[in-house]
């Protein structure tokens, strides 16, 4: 079976091609590759790297307002606009490079965005044979289709998916049309693109079709240790497919590029000129221990400015240190009344709102079809 690539990309330039290399030189099939970026520098380093589709992702502008919008619920503090047009992009520019993934010569497509890489070919070829023998036209991993742990909500009402390594059948895609979609309709204000994703998916797949192939709990992080509360960050590391996430700014000074070129060095990469520098120049065999001690140190110093636990256990070492360097009275004492506040939004200031009237009036999304749904 021949299997294509849908990558996803901003700026991560640099983590791009090593994926590329990855795909071109280290492993011996041949993968097309479908990119997208809506970065202005995007189109010049797709055309530099000779990737088979290049997809340029929509210009959904930021605002700054002059005032702070308020919503119904008090929870919404910040640029509601600028929050919901994060969550757009996001969602936008995944469905475009998957729309261009469906005009390869594949049989099924993986996305992934350009800081998640796999390490084996073997391994690869072994996730879309199991796809392929289970009958099943998408393979999915996440926080599961119902509940999600890090969440008092689910993360929509039809579950959650990791938008890394997500694969499909690309002639069924097609003929369902799944990717023909406008990502303002999929309640971005409360949903990030895990959950829009899936919206789409269990509605236009169908849970029959849907192979639901991992729990984010059973991954590993840097240090092979499982993740005691749902998150992607800092690294999540997939052991049976040999798939790996690294999100370099969970991490302080340059210690992102040293995980990666660890895993790099340890899955016997090295064909690749460029690959071959990037070891060279940042692999460190005792960089997982002085992240450990470091984040040990930082854990000791929350739990005695009484964080909460959801903030301890997350292993973003440059979060954690963000909310040491901002610590004052008033952020202990909202580390004290946080879970009754939590409660008191919830039941004493419901969000009843119009979607229409809220996509109009306060975001301002202008989308033809608000200002009529209800007429």
């Amino acid at each position: 079976m021949r299997i294509g690539f849908a990558v996803t990309c901003y700026d991560k330039f640099e983590e791009a091609k090593i994926l590329f290399e990855i795909l071109r030189n280290e492993f011996e099939g041949d993968y097309p590759i479908s990119f997208c970026s809506n970065h202005p520098d995007g189109r010049k380093f797709a055309e530099e790297q000779d990737v088979d589709v290049f997809t340029e992702g929509r210009d959904i502008p930021f605002v700054k307002p002059e005032y702070e919008v308020m919503y119904a619920d008090p929870r919404w503090k910040s640029n509601l606009r600028n929050h919901t047009v994060l969550r757009v992009r996001a969602a936008d520019s995944v469905q475009r490079s998957c729309q261009g993934a469906l005009k390869l010569d594949v049989d099924y497509v993986i996305h992934m965005h350009s800081d998640a890489w796999v390490l084996d070919e073997d391994r690869l070829r072994l996730f879309i044979d199991d796809l392929d023998s289970r009958g099943k036209k998408l393979a999915v991993r996440g926080d599961g289709l119902e509940r999600v742990d890090y969440a008092r909500t689910p993360s929509s009402a039809c579950g959650h998916l990791d938008d890394h390594f997500f694969a499909f059948n690309r002639r069924f895609f097609i003929e369902k049309n799944v990717f023909d979609f406008v990502p303002e309709e999929l309640f971005p204000h409360k949903y990030s693109v895990h959950g829009m994703l899936m919206m789409i998916f269990v509605t236009r797949v169908g849970l029959r079709n849907i192979w639901y192939y991992r729990f984010i709990n059973d991954l590993l992080c840097y240090d092979n240790k499982k993740f005691l509360v749902k998150n992607v960050k800092p690294s999540i590391f997939d052991d049976m497919y040999r798939f790996v996430h690294i999100h370099r700014n969970s991490f302080p000074g340059d210690y992102g590029k040293r995980i990666q070129a660890m895993y790099l060095k340890n899955e016997g990469f090295g064909r690749s000129r460029f690959v071959r520098d990037f070891i060279d120049r940042y692999y460190d065999p005792d960089c997982v221990g002085y992240l450990v001690d470091m984040e040990k140190k930082l854990d000791r110093k929350l739990r005695m400015r009484m964080f909460p636990r959801d903030k301890i256990l997350k292993r973003e070492i440059t979060v954690k240190k963000n909310l040491l360097d901002n610590f004052g009275m008033g952020v202990f004492l909202s580390n004290l009344v946080h879970p009754l506040k939590d409660y008191a939004l919830k039941r004493f200031f419901p969000v009843s709102d119009s979607i229409p009237g809220l996509y109009d009036n306060v975001i301002k999304l202008d989308n033809e079809w608000a200002g009529d749904i209800y007429s």
